[in-house]
């Protein structure tokens, strides 16, 4: 019966192409034409065997057979050299760092912070003309001939030393440490108690996720600090833990610590902790007048602070006379802060006095800080 043939032939062919199924080239093509009579047989079925082997549904095959079936065989391998050949990307030679560019650019930025020069002057002279110096000899990396280089900045409080030190370490390592989270950060909140370990292993497993970057250290004071179980300072121990990292893997670790100014005396002159490290240091002095005047002016961009350029001169001179009248107490922005606070406290009451005198919406220039603000602002801090 015409059936039952149809039915064989389906069958028949089916088990040819599963067969043939997993054999390149001449498997691909049996299992289409196993695949077409089987459908031959089908329409014989139904009758529609004439308007199967029409063109549209041949093309139909065809179609099905390249994307399902000759797609699927196993790619010779002389095709997969030829396309990663053809990869310009892969072919491309890394571009050499032009370090001299790279340095004088750095030093630029760094000159932009204002009130730091003298610091800025010892940065350049101990790290940035080192560091150049160093790969115009060959040296690659970091440019030390040590384990590892340890650069320590000290100064008074609020006087850009982890400002500095962030952008240090993008100069010496590169944009992609940051990006790639290769800038590990350890401070005193996180260190005090050691979580359990020892100061030498959490200073080597500290070091070994910055190993290819940077160790940024703030506030290190604590270093020095005595243990009231057992007197002692953790120093040694922890820089013993930095060196055992360093030697595992030399030339690949920087390591930045922000101090106080007389606890940084005190580190550098502890020679113990600095063996087998290019120790280089970094001195901050107080802020200059033009650096209390530039933090003025960061900090009231920052609180949207709508500001006159005669309030700013004002702003100034104050500045300068509270620096004068307080001494040391002025001196770097944690105290410029404090004046900001102040005056947008003042500001705030002045504001809300007119608002209770006046129905009226007040004008930009009501709610901006006055003079008078100004003058209120000193009157707290000198109360202070």
């Amino acid at each position: 019966m015409p059936s039952r043939i149809s039915i064989i032939t389906i069958i028949s062919f089916l088990f040819l192409g599963y067969f043939l199924w997993d054999k390149p080239g001449l498997s691909s093509i049996l299992a289409f034409v196993s695949i077409l009579l089987m459908g031959v047989g089908i329409a014989h079925l139904l009758g529609k065997t004439e308007r199967l082997l029409s063109v549209p549904y041949m093309a139909q095959g065809l179609n099905w057979l390249t994307n399902n079936l000759v797609a699927a065989q196993p790619v010779v391998s002389s095709t997969s050299t030829t396309q990663n050949n053809s990869n310009p990307s892969q072919s491309k030679k890394p571009k050499k760092v032009d370090r001299k560019k790279m340095l004088a650019e750095s030093i630029q930025t760094f000159k932009e912070i204002k009130g730091i020069d003298s610091a800025i002057h010892e940065l350049e002279k101990n790290i940035l003309t080192p560091t150049l110096e160093a790969h115009n000899k060959g040296l690659d990396g970091l440019g030390i001939i040590s384990d590892a280089m340890v650069v320590v900045f000290y100064g008074p409080e609020g006087t850009f030393k982890s400002k500095v030190a962030k952008n240090t370490v993008k100069l010496l390592c590169g944009q992609s440490v940051l990006e790639n989270d290769k800038l590990v950060l350890l401070d005193k909140s996180e260190i005090r108690s050691f979580g359990g370990n020892s100061p030498t292993e959490v200073a080597l497993n500290k070091a070994e996720l910055a190993m290819g970057g940077a160790l940024l250290i703030e506030n290190a004071d604590w270093l020095l600090e005595e243990d009231a179980m057992q007197g002692v300072s953790p120093v040694a121990e922890f820089f013993q833990g930095l060196r055992r990292a360093a030697e595992a893997e030399p030339h690949k670790l920087l390591i930045m610590l922000t101090i106080q100014a007389d606890a940084g005396h005190k580190l550098l002159s502890e020679e113990s902790w600095q063996k087998k490290f290019d120790v280089r240091r970094v001195k901050f002095d107080h802020l200059n007048d033009d650096g209390l005047m530039n933090v003025f002016n960061e900090m009231a961009r920052l609180r949207n602070f709508n500001v006159s350029e005669d309030v700013v001169k004002y702003a100034g001179s104050q500045l300068l006379e509270i620096k004068h009248s307080m001494d040391r107490r002025f001196d770097n922005s944690e105290a410029v802060r404090r004046f900001v606070d102040a005056c947008h406290k003042t500001n705030a009451l002045r504001i809300s006095e007119l608002r209770g005198l006046n129905n009226q919406p007040l004008t930009m220039d009501q709610e901006s800080i006055s003079i008078h603000d100004l003058r209120n602002a000193r009157q707290a801090l000198e109360i202070i």
